[in-house]
């Protein structure tokens, strides 16, 4: 939800499912080479800032998770076997993945930015 106050200016009310993932993409940011025990590289400044901006303007939390992929993953799931996961990264498009209600898989690409993402989860809860 976002104010409007006198002056002018916008200010962002931040969810406490905000803070938490804004928090988690801090931590994704300090990983260091072999994170996961493995040969992961760390994150690129420029793809924790562009996930950051995501992040802040996403109507609904996703889970978040860093990938081996040099990718982060976000991720939506219902009660009812619902799911849908999307691999962010510094790509002009990113792959979806959903599971709908009779367990049919589907993949797809979308343009890389919010307003997308907002679209497609809206689509998937709605």
């Amino acid at each position: 939800m976002n104010e409007i106050t006198g002056s002018g200016m916008e200010s962002v009310i931040i969810s406490k499912e905000k803070i938490y993932n804004l928090k988690k993409l801090d931590k994704i940011a300090l990983l260091k080479d072999g994170w996961n025990g493995n040969k992961a590289k760390p994150f690129e400044s420029e793809l924790i800032s562009k996930v950051r901006k995501i992040i802040t303007v996403l109507e609904i939390q996703p889970e978040l998770f860093p990938t081996v992929c040099n990718s982060i993953q976000i991720e939506y799931e219902k009660e009812d076997g619902l799911y849908l996961e999307i691999g962010l990264n510094l790509e002009e498009t990113w792959e979806v993945f959903e599971i709908n209600s009779t367990g049919e898989e589907r993949y797809f690409s979308i343009v890389a930015n919010a307003e997308t993402i907002n679209k497609v989860v809206n689509s998937f809860y709605g």
